[in-house]
């Protein structure tokens, strides 16, 4: 294989020996040096031959020995590139300096691509790395809250692999999956952090469950990574709701609102249905009648026979009871 590899040295101490090092450039301007652990004396580094000559003394080693090390260690470096290159890793010359060592062998590079191809996400097809994937990928593109939402997602779906006791996988997404999942989510998911168990979830939160999980597979597909998947008929769940979530800054702006210009949105406030208002009328106030729930006069009269009832039932209870016993507001007591 041609790759822009070969052996040199860098800097000499001061005693004139040197490390041997094996040069990757990626490009014009982005290269690292590979330490082979090989130390010699400067002056016996051929550099046209890119090997160490003849002569050199054997407390530094055999000099074939050496030679044929660093050839190992140049084809260590060839392989690492073609992993790189075959796994579609994204940045090889990180992967380069983070996967050399000079003890490195066959067995050891079997076990580095088989890592590189799980870290990979063209490769690596299980759905909980891709969703983690996602998320990674959308951290700083989002609010804070929404990789949480994601998180919340993914466990949904963790615990539906657990119940159905089957993985879920890319090929298994269809129509039927879509109605097994949110039954699930609706009738058999149990909540967690919660001191009673809770069975199920509200049908807003399935239906943003679903409309992640959608969200995250158009992604995929639009990145390549995965077939067209037929997401027809995935709707989002929701309903009606008439509850207003706030924080606490529009709490506090709520509690110290000042209603004294506006007495009927008080605490206690009853309107008056049948009052004597006066209007006031240049040059002079007149009196009128409010009526604002067109009552007729027989339903007046009703009223006024039922709230009578209540005073003569008051004053019942009170001839038996004492003035601080509840039971002077008991109906039944007057039985």
């Amino acid at each position: 294989m041609q790759f822009p590899i070969k052996p040199l040295y860098k800097r000499v101490r001061k005693d004139g020996t040197t490390n041997i090092s094996i040069q990757y450039c990626y490009d014009s301007e982005s290269r690292t040096l590979l330490d082979t652990g090989i130390a010699i004396p400067a002056k016996y580094w051929d550099k046209k031959n890119c090997c160490i000559s003849r002569g050199i003394p054997s407390i530094y080693g055999n000099r074939d020995d050496l030679n044929l090390e660093i050839s190992r260690l140049i084809r260590i470096v060839e392989n690492l590139l073609a992993i790189a290159k075959r796994k579609k890793i994204a940045y090889p010359l990180t992967f380069i300096k983070e996967t050399f060592k000079p003890n490195l062998d066959e067995k050891s590079l079997k076990e580095k691509e088989a890592i590189a191809e799980s870290q990979n996400p063209h490769l690596n097809l299980d759905i909980f790395f891709q969703i983690d994937d996602y998320i990674n990928s959308k951290k700083h593109k989002v609010s804070k809250d929404m990789p949480r939402i994601y998180r919340n997602m993914k466990d949904h779906l963790k615990a539906f692999e657990t119940f159905r006791k089957k993985p879920v996988i890319f090929n298994c997404l269809n129509h039927d999956f879509y109605e097994e999942f949110v039954e699930f989510l609706s009738f058999d998911y149990v909540q967690k952090h919660r001191r009673e168990p809770v069975i199920g979830l509200k049908i807003n939160t399935i239906g943003k469950t679903i409309k992640q999980f959608r969200t995250f597979l158009r992604n995929r597909i639009r990145k390549r990574i995965i077939p067209q998947v037929d997401l027809e008929g995935w709707n989002i769940l929701e309903e009606e709701v008439d509850a207003i979530y706030c924080n606490w800054n529009e709490i506090n702006r709520i509690y110290n609102i000042d209603l004294q210009q506006y007495p009927h949105l008080g605490e206690g406030f009853s309107p008056n249905i049948f009052s004597c208002i006066n209007e006031q009328t240049v040059p002079k106030s007149t009196a009128a009648v409010s009526n604002p729930y067109a009552l007729t006069p027989e339903e007046i009269m009703e009223l006024a026979d039922y709230n009578i009832q209540l005073w003569m039932d008051l004053k019942a209870n009170l001839r038996r009871h004492e003035l601080d016993s509840a039971k002077i507001f008991n109906q039944d007591a007057l039985r």
